[in-house]
């Protein structure tokens, strides 16, 4: 049966600092499946708050969730910042994503050899959990086993995890602009679970957001990480954004008008039938918001296309891959 949530995390974005390396990750040790590409310039790129003359390449990855995407970029032009070799977790941010494989051996497998170190974490009701950082993006990401009852065969996204500075005013955005039912941060997992990357005692505070995607988790650390500096850019390594979306083109209408009620800024909207989206640029939120019809997610990258060709083996069906001296 379908929520009755109406509104929910559709898209996660993620500046990499090596697209075919962030794809090869996500695809073979995750299980995410080609969603198409594009390249990205001139007035789009306002969008992002970017000049005309910003470039980008995107690809799209998909997994089990309908309406649902990572949006995988590399601008050249701004050239990416990387992240700080001393970035923590607690820093003020979008900082990780937990992800549920259908495969969680082959994963291990997988990051293994990419070099990739893996923490393993408390069990939750006898599934394996565990945590790598992301090399390309610099993000954590948690790993956790599917219910081997339910044979499910791709990915699902259950988290995305923000740092913030005041939970307070998070709580009110959330809850009152969003219309986003709120849980208790115990939710997803216990502190010892969401504290065990840390080389350092720290205390939390939070909530959970509900959507009809994955769950929104947002953490007040104490103490505080260190906030974004007045140097970020949305095209700077890590996560860029999350969108949320909806079906419902009127809710998204009128969560960017109470925005701009409250907000002296100006947005850039693009519209279509059926369609709307902008940015929330404001470093202390970094949203996106989108309403897209059904008849246009191939187009949009919410559909899986044709598997990547670095998944072609050498004897794999239908094509052959093998050297030749003659025909």
């Amino acid at each position: 049966m379908r929520s009755k949530v109406t509104a929910g995390v559709v898209q996660i974005g993620i500046n990499t600092s090596d697209i075919p390396a962030t794809l090869r990750l996500y695809c073979e040790a995750l299980g995410f499946a080609n969603g198409g590409a594009q390249a990205v310039w001139g007035d789009m790129m306002q969008g992002q708050g970017l000049q005309k003359d910003a470039r980008c390449i995107l690809f799209w990855l998909v997994g089990a969730q309908e309406f649902f995407q990572f949006e995988v970029f590399q601008h050249t032009h701004p050239a990416q910042k990387e992240k700080a070799s001393s970035w923590k977790p607690s820093d003020i941010g979008w900082s990780g994503i937990g992800v549920e494989v259908a495969d969680f051996d082959r994963a291990l497998i997988v990051l293994k050899e990419f070099n990739i170190g893996v923490t393993p974490t408390r069990n939750n009701q006898g599934y394996r959990r565990a945590f790598f950082t992301d090399p390309f993006v610099k993000i954590l990401v948690e790993i956790i086993e599917a219910d081997p009852t339910v044979q499910a065969e791709m990915p699902c996204v259950k988290y995305v995890t923000r740092s913030v500075k005041d939970i307070e005013r998070a709580r009110v955005f959330y809850q009152d602009r969003l219309g986003l039912s709120l849980l208790d941060l115990g939710t997803l997992r216990e502190d010892s679970d969401a504290l065990a990357w840390s080389d350092s005692p720290l205390k939390r505070k939070g909530f959970v957001a509900q959507t009809f995607g994955p769950l929104i988790e947002i953490v007040e650390y104490s103490p505080t990480g260190r906030e974004i500096t007045a140097d970020h850019s949305i095209v700077d390594q890590g996560i860029m954004n999350i969108a949320i979306g909806s079906r419902d083109n009127e809710r998204i209408l009128r969560i960017i008008d109470a925005h701009l009620k409250e907000h002296s800024e100006e947005l850039t909207l693009v519209k279509a039938p059926g369609l709307v989206a902008t940015y929330l640029l404001d470093s202390n939120i970094e949203l996106e918001l989108l309403s897209a019809p059904p008849e246009m997610d191939s187009a949009l990258g919410f559909t899986q296309q044709a598997p990547f060709f670095g998944l072609v083996t050498a004897d794999g069906e239908g094509m052959s891959i093998r050297k030749v001296t003659s025909l």
